[in-house]
Order: structure tokens, then C-alpha cells, then sequence
């Protein structure tokens, strides 16, 4: 497993190419406004917006919550406000690129 954290405000690309050839999986700890983020470098590397992803909430409580899904629909989810960004996305379908 590889820990990231996409920031919007981050000046420094993260090497998602270098990453998709690391054949663990990816956990990208998010931000308020870091699924534009995510969602911007993966499809400008060449992910697809159907890319499998899970999204991941955690309450106030010891539990949590996830959602499978794909990259564009969280995105889109997101942006429309019909869901909170999540805590955590882990990228369950990243291919070497």
C-alpha cells in the first residue's frame, strides 16, 4: 500500500506514472478541495474517468463508511455537492501507465 495526499494547494505534482507502476495499491488522503485535484492529474496522465475507486468516511465514532464507485462519479458527486469530499480515496483500479 502507497499513501499519498493529493493537496489543491500542493505546488509539487505527485509522480502518479512512477506510482501506477508500483503495483500496490494507492490511498490517497484527501482535502476539502483535493478531488478536483485527484481527478485532474489522473485524467490528464491518461486514467479513465471510469477508474474504480472507493471512497472512504470516517464518523465520529471508531467506524467508517465506504462507497465503490469511480473516479468521475465521485468527482461529480462532489462538485454538485451531493456528497462531502471524502477522508480517504483508494484507487482500486490503477493501471501501469
Amino acid at each position: 500500500m502507497t499513501l499519498v495526499s493529493p493537496s489543491a494547494s500542493s505546488e509539487a505534482g505527485i509522480d502518479w506514472v512512477r506510482l501506477s507502476h508500483t503495483g500496490m495499491t494507492l490511498v490517497c488522503y484527501m482535502g476539502a478541495s483535493s478531488v478536483q485535484r485527484l481527478y485532474d492529474d489522473l485524467t490528464a496522465i491518461g486514467c479513465r474517468p471510469g477508474l474504480r475507486v472507493t471512497a472512504v468516511y470516517y464518523d465520529t465514532s471508531a467506524l467508517s463508511r465506504h462507497y465503490p464507485g469511480t473516479l468521475a462519479d465521485l468527482h461529480v458527486a462532489v462538485r454538485e455537492r451531493r456528497v462531502r469530499p471524502p477522508d480517504v480515496v483508494i484507487l482500486n483500479g490503477m493501471m501501469p501507465l
